[in-house]
């Protein structure tokens, strides 16, 4: 839930409530040049996104990218009004991020720990404090990004499982949920241009 909470939908399709809420519905896009591909799913009331892309850089320098404190900022400084680390230690720490507009505010924290041994950076939220009249609540968040070997470089698999505060049919959460689904997709995009241009530029062998 990254982006999307600039924006609070102010009104739902009814095309998005009859779709999306299918019980057991899936989405799949399938893999382009660049080996981007991504699936939407509802299972048990969550909402889980799994997406995939290739990027142009060494496996160890984009999972410490993701996981960097620093980095992290640089990432978000232009979505996010306020975003700040809190009880950083080894290989854990909380990122609280505040997003707001004439519409809504959300203050969340999410854990993040670093885990090498699954090659992840996990996600968790912790807390989430939300002030809305259009937007239904964010209950629980939870998933990983995770970094693989690839020709190019590394493939970098994000999975998320969110849960909103709504019944199967509220037009409001299908809303919520495919613009989340939108703005998550750009927000791997710029992970990619970031790490192939900045952050990791020059670790793959010339």
């Amino acid at each position: 839930m990254r982006l999307i909470f600039r924006r609070c939908p102010l009104a739902a399709a009814l095309f998005l409530m009859l779709t999306f809420f299918h019980p057991g519905l899936t989405w799949k896009k399938p893999g382009t040049a660049e080996a981007f591909t991504h699936s939407l799913k509802r299972t048990n009331g969550d909402n889980i996104l799994d997406a995939s892309i290739q990027v142009a850089a060494a496996p160890d320098c984009l999972l410490r990218m993701l996981f960097s404190a620093y980095h992290i900022r640089e990432l978000m400084k232009d979505s996010a009004d306020l975003v700040e680390i809190a009880n950083e230690g080894p290989g854990r720490y909380e990122l609280r991020s505040v997003h707001k507009n004439k519409l809504c505010s959300l203050d969340t924290v999410y854990r993040r720990d670093l885990r090498k041994d699954m090659r992840r950076v996990t996600f968790e939220l912790i807390r989430c404090e939300q002030v809305s009249k259009v937007a239904p609540k964010l209950v629980s968040s939870k998933g990983y990004y995770e970094v693989l070997p690839d020709p190019a470089g590394s493939l970098l698999k994000y999975h998320e499982e969110t849960r909103l505060e709504a019944s199967r049919w509220d037009p409001r959460a299908a809303t919520l949920v495919k613009l989340v689904e939108r703005d998550t997709l750009l927000f791997l995009k710029k992970i990619k241009k970031y790490s192939e241009k900045t952050a990791c530029r020059d670790s793959l062998p010339r």
